[in-house]
């Protein structure tokens, strides 16, 4: 394979280069499958593929198994074909209850390049590699396999089809990584016309970081994305950019032309160090420089035109179901940083901002909510922190970095033997100067003198506002302001 930097060089950091050619790599294949992985302990096959759970996953295992057989079939059904290989063994997905399990086999394969990202896959074993953290299911079992989990088993399985039907699928990553991240949304149900990526937090961020790209100029045009020009992204939004053009393409006015493309590049296997221009040059013959000229428009003007509802720092929030309009959040212990989602739209400032949620904390052990407020004069927002043991935290953190919190301020337990159990009703008042919180069925009150801590400007808020959660929790929220149950979002 020829270099990163010489087939899409990018001006980021040394760091971020490696990182993102890792990736990149993984997903694309060239790795031995070498490992002393941890026993299986049960085994999950489909008609397509086998899923093989090295922890006890119990009901996980088989919706493992129908979500990546969906992912599958949406790949074949894209490509018009479903004949793998003759006489090979299906390909396989392989999921890891702990972090050590999963880094154990990660370095063992790749060395360390992809114990990030939580997840890979392998062309030459045919095989993807995922993190299932098996302390989450106790906490979430009434609920099921969480979708963030669901959509990268998705995405993987997507990335192991086209292994097998598409000559290997040697692909630029607007392809490859937008291919797979279509499918993630095709088996999620966001792409349909009731469930837009708008209301789903997941495909609601990538859309707000392309939209930001468009607003600071620095979003690549379809030529350049189609024929592998110099790109200038960081590794979020380049996956954001991908998965968010190539639902584009394959949702409006240019889906014949993305799928002759696409066909077109399936059927004959390519070399893989000259896959990136002969891939280039089937988008020039399909689309010519008149036609890519109105690709870039119509995806600016769709850009333009959406809403996203949703920003998350950390991905993990969900729709429990379509009606209730309650919302799943959850972080692992590896999180530092928790859980954060941010909703996009602002509420109403007139002389503050009143905040009336409920939230279900899951599992029996400790459990931290959060929410987070916007300040005017784009001061660093504020983040409150309410423990099980009746424990309030203030915090403000930078507001793409909620690891990085500052302690403001703190109340202690009302009682030392207190014990948060259940739904906790929540109500928050941010004004001019102060904080104050009441939550739990005693209406216990924690009041925050702002100016105590802040200039007065520092001290009013914007009417911006998320939710999270700290490390290792879990929870429902609902009722929560501005959203309307019946849009809520989906997988």
């Amino acid at each position: 394979m020829k270099s990163f930097s010489a087939m899409c060089p990018r001006r980021v950091s040394a760091v971020g280069s490696v990182i993102l050619l890792a990736i990149l790599h993984g997903c694309a294949g060239g790795l031995g499958l070498r490992s002393s992985a941890p026993p299986i302990v049960s085994v999950h096959e489909g008609p397509n593929l086998l899923v093989l759970c090295h922890f006890p996953c119990g009901p996980l295992g088989p919706v493992a198994l129908e979500r990546a057989e969906a992912a599958w079939d949406v790949a074949a059904a894209y490509l018009e074909r479903n004949l793998k290989p003759e006489g090979t063994p299906p390909p396989t997905i392989h999921l890891y209850g702990s972090e050590p399990e999963y880094a154990a086999v990660e370095a063992s394969i790749a060395g360390g390049r992809f114990r990030e990202t939580r997840g890979f896959s392998s062309r030459d074993s045919r095989s993807a590699h995922l993190l299932v953290e098996a302390t989450l299911k106790e906490l979430v079992e009434d609920i099921g396999l969480p979708f963030h989990y669901l959509r990268a088993i998705a995405h993987e399985a997507a990335h192991l089809a086209t292994y097998d039907l598409a000559a290997g699928a040697y692909w630029p990553p607007w392809l490859a990584e937008g291919f797979a991240g279509w499918v993630e949304r095709e088996t999620g149900g966001i792409a349909l016309e009731s469930q837009k990526s708008e209301t789903n937090p997941w495909a609601s961020t990538h859309l707000w970081r392309v939209q930001r790209l468009q607003e600071t100029d620095t979003l690549p045009t379809a030529h350049d994305l189609l024929l592998g020009a110099r790109l200038q992204l960081t590794i979020p939004d380049a996956y954001a950019l991908w998965t968010e053009f190539f639902h584009f393409l394959v949702s409006g006015p240019f889906a014949d032309e993305t799928r002759e493309l696409v066909l077109a590049v399936s059927e004959e296997p390519i070399q893989e160090e000259f896959a990136w221009p002969i891939v280039a040059a089937a988008a020039e013959k399909v689309f010519d420089s008149d036609r890519m000229r109105e690709v870039d428009e119509a995806f600016r003007d769709h850009l333009s035109e959406s809403r996203p509802k949703w920003m998350e720092i950390r991905r993990t929030l969900q729709s429990v179901d379509q009606a209730s309009g309650r919302w799943l959040q959850f972080a692992t212990s590896r999180d530092p940083g928790g859980a954060l989602a941010w909703r996009v739209a602002g509420l109403p400032v007139d002389k503050g901002v009143r905040i009336d949620t409920r939230v279900e904390p899951l599992g029996n052990g400790p459990w931290e909510a959060r929410l987070a407020l916007g300040r005017s004069n784009g001061a660093d927002p504020l983040l409150l922190a309410l423990e099980s043991d009746g424990t309030v935290q203030l915090f403000q953190f930078p507001s793409v970095d909620p690891g990085s919190l500052t302690r403001v301020a703190e109340t202690p337990p009302p009682s030392p033997d207190l014990v948060l159990e259940g739904e906790q009703l929540i109500e928050l008042e941010f004004g001019a100067g102060e904080l104050r919180i009441t939550w739990g069925p005693d209406q216990l009150e924690a009041h925050f003198p702002l100016e105590a801590h802040f200039e007065l400007s520092d001290s009013e808020p914007n009417g911006v506002w998320g939710v999270g959660v700290g490390p290792g929790s879990a929870a429902v929220w609902s009722a929560l302001p501005g959203t309307d149950p019946g849009h809520t979002s989906f997988p």
